[in-house]
């Protein structure tokens, strides 16, 4: 966690940090909105129903089998244009 203080005292030897790019956040959207888009239809592939598999914070708050997928999927995408 970087605090206001820390960034400010740091030395000119450190990184600095920039914003991205227009381009860069456009291509960041793009990738995002097609890993979102291949979830969805992981998503409605199985819209019958998954198994349970596990209850996360409460009881209400299931894990299926596919949402290990979506993720492992969003993941694969983002990792292949931003490694």
């Amino acid at each position: 966690y970087l605090s206001a203080e820390s960034v400010s005292s740091s030395s000119s030897s450190d990184v600095a940090m920039s914003s991205p790019t227009p381009e860069t956040l456009k291509q960041v959207l793009e990738v995002a909105m097609d890993a979102g888009k291949k979830a969805g239809d992981i998503i409605l592939g199985n819209a019958e129903g998954a198994e349970i598999t596990n209850r996360k914070a409460n009881s209400r708050d299931l894990l299926t089998l596919i949402d290990p997928l979506c993720e492992k999927t969003i993941k694969e995408i983002v990792l292949a244009t931003f490694p």
